[in-house]
């Protein structure tokens, strides 16, 4: 999967730098430019909803990542993280619905997604679960976490960035790291994602299933650029609204 590593190392660093010139820049600004700018890839399919329901289902963008009509997928919430600031107030954020971390996980379960967070860092030489050297702390401009393990650092009044990338990895680790030695490329993303994170009552979720949904082929095929934004999610939402901002189908198949 070099050629996706290689991706999402160089957005990884693109990030890094924007968010140290600049600490004011939002999540939702980082995240609309980190898939738009990944769907520049000839892998990567990306659909931003215009019917948006964020702030019930806890969650930014689904992620399925896709190989020979085999797929697991993600649901993932964006934070940003800024040095030397308690994150705390902001993975325990609340709405009238209640706190968002909550509506991430239990939708994922409901779902049958992986529930993570995505941060946007401009730390540099922090630990993560893959030990990056601090040559590579540029790379670190991007990291998952288990949304599992981030409700449980809500019990420290304190969580700072250390904190959080103690239980993180790089975005591009999920493609480039080597541990696993399965040869098929979902089942070493699987395998990344069972070595790094720990999801509890929420494991099984991280299961690979087989045959796309529809929605997934649909995108994969063009069909949203063919028929126009609203007239697909008309024909594959229905009458139900999309549980995130945006939809994104990484297709390692032509990784092989």
């Amino acid at each position: 999967m070099s050629q996706l590593c290689e991706i999402f190392k160089a957005l990884s660093v693109l990030a890094f730098e924007w968010a140290e010139r600049q600490d004011s820049v939002k999540e939702e600004t980082l995240t609309d430019w980190l898939l738009d700018r990944a769907s520049f890839s000839p892998f990567v399919f990306y659909h931003s909803f215009t019917r948006r329901q964020e702030a019930f289902w806890g969650a930014d963008w689904d992620w399925y990542i896709v190989s020979s009509g085999r797929w697991l997928s993600m649901r993932i919430q964006a934070k940003r993280l800024h040095a030397r600031k308690n994150h705390r107030p902001s993975l325990a954020y609340k709405n009238s619905h209640g706190l968002q971390i909550d509506h991430l996980l239990n939708s994922s379960r409901h779902h049958r997604l992986v529930p993570l967070y995505c941060f946007y860092n401009a730390e540099p030489n922090l630990i993560t679960r893959c030990k990056s050297p601090q040559a590579t702390h540029r790379q670190e401009g991007i990291l998952l976490a288990s949304g599992v393990q981030m409700k449980n650092l809500l019990l420290n009044h304190g969580i700072y960035t250390c904190d959080i990338s103690n239980s993180s990895i790089p975005l591009p680790c999920i493609f480039c790291c080597p541990l696993p030695q399965e040869t098929d490329p979902i089942d070493r993303v699987h395998g990344n994602l069972s070595q790094y994170f720990y999801f509890g009552d929420y494991q099984e979720m991280l299961r690979i299933h087989d045959g796309l949904p529809e929605i997934v082929v649909s995108l994969l095929h063009g069909e949203h650029n063919e028929m126009g934004a609203k007239a697909w999610e008309e024909k594959y939402l229905e009458d139900a609204p999309p549980k995130t901002s945006a939809i994104v189908v990484t297709d390692i198949t032509q990784e092989r």
